[in-house]
């Protein structure tokens, strides 16, 4: 790997709407502070309110950083006139700007199982592998210093940037969505971890309703007995429905108005039970979490209606698909996460309560369902699980 106090910038490539590609390239004598300047010029002036990378906090904006201090540079590109420092969850920031890395989003998608940014480009339909330029890292000071291969150096950074700028338009817009619902900065979003992006959304909602949210504190991660999961009956299946759930956790806790604010620990009239348990919630008010889920879940519904008067694809529906996608992710991630983050003192064993409480309600759901199937002479039931019927038609 390169080294900031050794090895010079080489290229610096950009892209924007307006000018396209630039590219900032050092001459025979490697000499990088002419390319760091002439960079640095270009983006003052350019003056961006987003700037956008892959990998940009991991590696360009520290190495970058790095490099310019060793030569004597200061990269004095925020707004304030400083140079990217690094902040929360490991992003590094311009002030003044949302300096946004596309490489935290591809991080959580499973059906990318190379995070590189060729791959990813490839996956988004932006660049196929084929089409580009692939020089391995440990090779680049090759193509450099031979200069028969530099061209193909040059053409590997267009490349890199080109695929940069499409992942953008991909990714942005749900990154925008993500950003106004939880409450997080558009430059913090990505970096920030499912359960920071759900407290943040959470305590937004606790000031809106005049509730003190308590201190963070870190806990181990604690196993609590789940739904049901049962074999599926062997062999092949014809006349085959699948019944899926729709928000099946969110639903849960809203409908027995499962929250922390209203777990009650004695004797209690008008409280909803969780079997099994025994745990009791109150029936009133509303707690935080159901009345967030509740938010969420009505805020999606409600958009998805709206897609439907718009063309496919066109901008206004683009807009409001990816904020349903946005609403989704954290009406989701509310279950997997809220129920274990952000709860200060109200210890462990409540959070231990929380869960199980709603594990026992959807085992008791699913429990039902193959019986209410057989009983109607339309069903024998074939398989359930988490959060799935599957069932064979009866003739």
């Amino acid at each position: 790997m390169p080294n900031p106090d050794r090895d010079p910038v080489i290229i610096i490539s950009t892209i924007t709407k307006e000018d396209g590609v630039k590219m900032f390239v050092a001459d025979d004598s490697k000499n990088d502070a002419k390319v760091i300047r002439e960079f640095m010029d270009y983006f003052r002036k350019y003056d961006p309110d987003i700037v956008v990378g892959y990998n940009n906090n991991g590696f360009d904006w520290p190495y970058l950083v790095n490099r310019s201090s060793r030569i004597g540079i200061r990269l004095a590109l925020s707004r304030m006139g400083n140079p990217p420092e690094q902040s929360v969850y490991g992003h590094w920031s311009i002030i003044g700007r949302a300096n946004v890395d596309l490489f935290n989003f591809i991080e959580e998608m499973s059906e990318i199982k190379v995070k590189s940014l060729d791959r990813a480009a490839e996956f988004f339909g932006i660049m196929k592998r084929s089409e580009r330029v692939l020089i391995p890292g440990h090779r680049i000071y090759e193509y450099w210093d031979d200069k028969g291969k530099r061209e193909l150096l040059l053409k590997y950074a267009r490349d890199d940037v080109v695929s940069t700028y499409g992942l953008a338009e991909k990714l942005l817009p749900f990154a925008i969505q993500l950003s106004s619902i939880s409450g997080l900065p558009l430059d913090q979003v990505g970096a920030a971890s499912v359960g920071a992006r759900v407290e943040w959304m959470i305590f937004y909602e606790a000031v809106k309703r005049g509730e003190l949210a308590p201190n963070r504190e870190e806990r181990p991660y604690e196993t609590y007995k789940g739904a049901v999961v049962l074999e599926p009956r062997p062999g092949l299946h014809e006349d085959i429905a699948v019944i899926d759930f729709s928000s099946m956790y969110p639903s849960i806790m809203m409908k027995y108005n499962v929250s922390p604010d209203t777990l009650v620990l004695s004797d209690c009239n008008d409280c909803y039970v969780a079997p099994e348990v025994n745990y009791k919630f109150r029936k009133s008010p509303e707690g935080l979490y159901p009345g967030l889920l509740r938010i969420l879940v009505e805020s999606r519904r409600r958009v998805r209606e709206l897609m439907k008067k718009y063309p496919e694809n066109s901008p206004d529906w683009v807009l409001l698909n990816e904020r349903q996608r946005a609403l989704k992710v954290m009406a989701n991630a509310c279950m997997v996460t809220a129920v274990g983050l952000g709860l200060g003192g109200i210890g462990v064993r409540l959070l231990r309560l929380l869960r199980r409480g709603v594990g026992t309600c959807l085992r008791r759901l699913l429990r039902r369902l193959g019986p209410w199937a057989y009983q109607l002479s339309m069903a024998i039931l074939i398989a359930y699980s988490l959060r799935t019927l599957v069932i064979r038609l009866m003739h």
